[in-house]
């Protein structure tokens, strides 16, 4: 059932008209963070995007830990690392921006390249209604729902991060608080100014905190991580139930290129087609 979702979802992706916008994101187990890659960019450029198989044709990585996947006719657009990679190891044909310093340390020409995950582009691409007053939500890692389901924690939503991307954001947008062991809930609720806590990513979750940290360098205020257990629960620490801020001093980043950089994304997808 795994196989013929995934496939499902690979054709959907790659059945757009051939003048679509070729993006490459990953695509495995159903999750948000992957997922959304199709839909936001196409809201952020108001053009048709589609899933390119191709990776000797000029195509975007988007959002996702896809950085070691680059071709020389990638356009990096947010990717990131999932590990330290060699120091200007990666090649590819232009760099928009990538997710955070780690994965900025790996390419070969860093400069004039943003830092952020495009998802902090959030409320810019489409403004999210946040309600204050909600519950207590958690988003757990895809791998982790089984788990977090079976705790059964008292007076906490569990949000499955395995749900239509729209909807997964829709759940944390009415929380009043999120807790998350998924990277891009931490990053919905820090762009939506919802407090939140990090759940520590199990041994078992690929790349570990790399990709937290990475994401965390562009933050005016790095996190703490907490462990997934029933006390972190029910005795938040409320000293990190907090939002943090995009860095807007030291470092170019994403948010403070922003969206008039709408304009400017999409003048360099086209230019680079």
């Amino acid at each position: 059932m795994k196989k013929i979702t995934k496939i499902t979802r690979y054709i959907r992706a790659r059945a757009k008209p051939h003048s679509a916008l070729p993006f490459f994101w990953h695509i495995g187990r159903p999750n948000f963070g992957d997922d959304i890659n199709m839909s936001f960019f196409e809201v952020a450029v108001n053009q048709p995007v589609r899933l390119e198989t191709q990776r000797d044709q000029p195509h975007f990585l988007g959002m996702g830990s896809i950085l070691d996947r680059v071709t020389a006719t990638s356009i990096v657009l947010g990717a990131g690392c999932l590990s330290a990679l060699d120091p200007q190891s990666i090649r590819p044909a232009q760099v928009v921006s990538v997710r955070g310093e780690l994965s900025r340390a790996g390419l070969v020409q860093s400069e004039g390249v943003l830092l952020g995950d495009p998802m902090v582009l959030l409320n810019l691409v489409a403004p999210q209604t946040v309600q204050r007053d909600g519950p207590v939500g958690f988003v757990p890692h895809v791998s982790n729902l089984r788990h977090a389901r079976k705790m059964k924690i008292p007076n906490v939503k569990i949000i499955d991060p395995g749900h239509t991307p729209w909807k997964v954001i829709h759940e944390i947008a009415g929380c009043s608080r999120i807790f998350s062991e998924s990277l891009h809930g931490l990053i919905v609720a820090d762009t939506l100014s919802i407090p939140n806590v990090w759940i520590a990513p199990n041994r078992s979750m690929a790349g570990a905190a790399f990709k937290f940290e990475d994401y965390f360098s562009t933050l005016d205020a790095g996190k703490d991580a907490y462990p997934f257990n029933l006390m972190t629960f029910s005795n938040p620490p409320k000293a990190h139930l907090q939002y943090a801020n995009i860095s807007m001093t030291n470092e170019p980043t994403l948010m403070r290129f922003g969206m008039p950089h709408q304009g400017e994304v999409a003048r360099r997808l086209n230019t680079a087609c």
